[in-house]
């Protein structure tokens, strides 16, 4: 089957967002953020101190995530936690939760990857297939394509 049939004609590649793209991202996000109405109460930043046991790096930019708001940022359907309530990376083959949506379902990240993984309430997680970074690259474009509506939450526009 073609691609045209296939239906990928004209659909852009993510831009996964890395640690020096990060500044930008927030720009963007902000922008959309305060256009859409998002009024969620966010976390102040946290610090260096605070997101040292957490992943960082062009797949997998938690800390810098969380150093532009600690906690109660809503990104997709998720609410991401703060560095307090993320625990140590014990082995950088499981995967760390990182957030929650309104169901009780998770958000998880591998730190040796990046991937992230995710499950339904009393689930196990199951990969994405695809890493923080390009989570967040695809949240960015989805709100720059007003795909999202804030309403308590970020949901898809009908």
């Amino acid at each position: 089957m073609g691609d045209f049939a296939a239906g990928k004609m004209g659909v852009a590649p993510v831009t996964p967002v890395s640690l020096d793209q990060f500044e930008q991202f927030i720009v963007d996000v902000e922008d959309k953020f305060a256009a859409l109405g998002c009024d969620a109460e966010m976390g102040g930043p946290a610090s260096e101190a605070e997101t040292a046991h957490l992943p960082n790096d062009d797949n997998a930019p938690l800390a810098a995530l969380l150093m532009w708001h600690n906690g109660a940022l809503p990104i997709d359907v998720y609410m991401i936690k703060s560095a307090a309530e993320i625990p140590p990376v014990e082995d950088p083959e499981l995967v760390l939760p990182i957030g929650a949506d309104l169901d009780g379902g998770e958000l998880f990240v591998q730190p040796s990857t990046g991937v992230i993984f995710k499950a339904d309430p009393g689930e196990a997680p199951t990969s994405a297939e695809m890493t923080l970074a390009s989570f967040l690259g695809l949240f960015r474009d989805n709100l720059a394509g007003n795909k999202l509506e804030w309403a308590d939450g970020w949901i898809e526009k009908a």
